[in-house]
Parts: structure tokens; C-alpha cells; sequence
């Protein structure tokens, strides 16, 4: 039961961030409605990129950015646009999540905000997102703030880490080939037809080029004003800044709204190694070590490795003694035909392997997370 609910909740955030929060928030921007904006065509696939529970700011953006559809695990979207509203200019951001795959690491933070009145009482919910990925080996880590608690995804080694409120759960990913994540720039509003502004510039030591647009350039119906600049990489086209002011109003049954929403994004760290550094309650990921040649019935989970083999428990402690040469021996090791129990430390690791001698011997290995003990005790 918990793991559809996680899965359902996983396929609803994309949507929560382009998308917000209560009915109350839907009717506040109900008018502000895109007219047949170009929304991404997306490849059916498998378990959405970043899970959370429902966003209060980001269900209404669906409507005030132009009611994209909920992404899934997949590679570049192919834009088919239909009838488009267009700015003067000529640059067009069809897709703001392009550019970033070629990278290899990058930090990304965005900021969402819901500023009005609702007939004529006030309303202000904001909410944060920092996104950090990197392409080799293929990883991300994103923390979401709505200002009343903070939630987490994450994909490293092979395990997908997710955390909503007090508790940290991880699975083994099932397929690792499975399509790439969205990253969080796939949530700003689209722009065509942006008026480039001035030379090239530098913007976190990479040179960009500077545009500048309006809500004409955003196809949204029911707008009474829009401002907004972009700042896009001269080499790889990705968005480095993204600033949008966007002001609308609404009347229906009886209710006024006027409603300011605002999106600011950030791109840093380029190329740079990105280190992601899990909660310290987050369960141990999965164990790298090797395996004898002829292991069968091979079950993993992050922390646990189990399988059997022909070799002999004392046969498996020499195997691991001289096969993990990055782990520090912890105590003394035993061994002798019936038995096994092998113990390593690496940084804030502890490792234990166990062999038990049967038809087959039995192995497991047990990964934890604390305090490396001191050599020898």
C-alpha cells in the first residue's frame, strides 16, 4: 500500500510544480488559462523524476504558465506547437530544460511565489526548490521548501531516496536504464519571441546572452501584465537566469482575485563535481563489493547483499580480505569451515560480512551508516 501511494504521489510533482495547492488557488487563477500553448509531448515511461507530496503554490502555475503536462522519466520533450501568441523578438525557449544533459554536474534553484487578494482579503504562498545532478555517474538531489516543511528526492548508486517528513525510505532503482529525470528548469513558463538586449555577457563565469519579454511571449489568455528576461548560455543553450513577473485578475460567482505570480531560477556550480551529501538517517545504499564468480540466488537492497556459493566460509573471508582493498579491516576477523564474520570500515561506513556453510555457504553483507570505529577495536 505505502509503495503505490509513493508512486502516485512520485507522478503527481511535476505537475506540483507547474501546477498549486488548494481549489481556493485554482479559482484564484482560474482566467489566467493558456490559449493552446505549445505543451511538450511526452514518451510514455516509467516512475516520474521527483516525488513530493502536494505543492500549495504549484498547482495553480499549470494554469498561469500555460497548462503543461505532467512529465515523466524521459529524454527531451518534442515541442508541437499549435495557434501562438509571439513577442517581437526572434529567440524562442520552447523548451527551458534543454542544454542541461550535456553537462556534467550543475546546481539549479528555483523559487515560485503566489502573491494576491481574494476578495479583497490577502493571500502569499511561496515555495523553493535546489536541484543538484550530476551525468557521470548519473545522479540528482532535490530538496523541496514550502515554508511549513521540506521534502527530498534523490537517485545515487542505483537507489532512489525519498524523504517526506521525519522518515527517509529507499529502494533499489528496478531499471537502471530507465529514461532521465526533468530537471527543475522544465517548470518555468515557455517564451517565443524574446528581444535579445545588448553583447554577450558573463553570468557565473560562463558567457550568456540576454533577452528580454513580455506576456505577449508567454501565450496566456486573461493576463493584464508580464515581464521577464532570460539569460541563456552562448555555448550549449541552457537557461543560467530566469526572472518572470506575471499579474493577472479574475471575477466569477460572486469572488475577485488579482493575483501576482513570480518565478525566479539560478543555475551555478557548472562542471563542477557535484557532491551530494544524504540526511544521516537516510538507509545505507547499495553495497559495491564484489562477488565470487559462481554467486547464485543474488538478493540486494540498499544496505543488504545475499547469495550463496560453492566457495567455503573461510574460503569467502580470504576472498573479501584481499578483494576490498578501499575498505579498512575493523577487529579481528574470524574464519574456519562453518563460519565467517568479516568487518570493514570505509569513511562513515561500517561493513559486515557473514558466511554460514551449508549445501551451498550462505553470505550476507550489511551495510550501515555511523561513526568509522578505530582500527583494532
Amino acid at each position: 500500500m505505502e509503495r503505490s501511494v509513493r508512486y502516485a504521489t512520485r507522478a503527481l510533482l511535476f505537475g506540483l510544480l507547474i501546477a498549486g495547492s488548494t481549489a481556493f488557488l485554482l479559482a484564484c487563477i482560474g482566467r489566467l488559462v493558456a490559449a493552446q500553448s505549445p505543451t511538450p509531448t511526452l514518451a510514455t515511461s516509467g516512475t516520474p523524476a521527483f516525488p513530493g507530496l502536494a505543492s500549495s503554490v504549484m498547482r495553480g502555475a499549470s494554469e498561469l504558465a500555460g497548462g503543461a503536462s505532467v512529465p515523466t522519466r524521459t529524454q527531451e520533450p518534442a515541442a508541437t506547437p499549435g495557434p501562438e501568441s509571439r513577442g517581437p523578438g526572434t529567440f524562442d525557449l520552447s523548451y527551458p530544460g534543454a542544454g542541461l544533459e550535456t553537462l556534467p554536474g550543475y546546481r539549479a534553484q528555483m523559487q515560485v511565489t503566489i502573491e494576491g487578494t481574494s476578495n479583497g482579503m490577502p493571500i502569499r504562498e511561496s515555495e523553493s526548490f535546489t536541484l543538484t545532478a550530476s551525468a557521470a555517474p548519473a545522479a540528482h538531489l532535490l530538496w523541496t521548501d514550502t515554508g511549513a516543511g521540506s521534502s527530498m528526492d534523490a537517485e545515487i548508486g542505483g537507489v532512489r531516496y525519498t524523504r517526506i517528513g521525519a522518515r527517509c525510505h529507499a529502494e533499489v532503482v528496478a531499471d537502471p536504464d530507465e529514461g532521465g529525470f526533468l530537471p527543475i528548469a522544465a517548470a518555468l513558463p515557455t517564451v517565443l519571441g524574446a528581444e535579445e538586449v545588448g553583447a554577450l555577457e558573463t553570468m557565473q563565469g560562463i558567457p550568456v546572452r540576454h533577452y528580454r519579454f513580455d506576456g505577449r511571449a508567454l501565450n496566456l489568455s486573461g493576463l493584464t501584465d508580464a515581464a521577464g528576461e532570460v539569460w541563456v548560455a552562448d555555448k550549449g543553450n541552457f537557461v543560467v537566469r530566469y526572472i518572470l513577473r506575471a499579474e493577472g485578475k479574475s471575477s466569477d460567482a460572486g469572488r475577485s482575485w488579482t493575483v501576482t505570480k513570480t518565478w525566479t531560477y539560478l543555475l551555478s556550480d557548472v562542471a563542477q563535481d557535484s557532491s551530494m551529501e544524504l540526511p544521516a538517517d537516510c538507509p545505507a545504499g547499495l553495497i559495491g563489493v564484489p562477488l565470487p564468480q559462481d554467486a547464485t540466488d543474488v538478493s540486494q537492497r540498499p544496505g543488504y547483499t545475499r547469495f550463496t556459493t560453492g566457495l567455503s566460509p573461510k574460503d569467502v573471508a580470504a576472498f573479501y580480505t584481499q578483494g576490498l582493498p578501499d575498505w579498512q579491516s575493523v577487529g579481528d576477523h574470524f574464519a574456519d569451515a562453518k563460519q565467517a564474520v568479516l568487518m570493514f570500515s570505509q569513511e562513515d561506513h561500517r561493513l559486515t560480512i557473514s558466511a554460514s556453510a551449508g549445501p551451498k555457504t550462505t553470505v550476507t553483507a550489511f551495510l550501515s551508516r555511523g561513526e568509522s570505529p578505530a582500527k583494532g577495536k
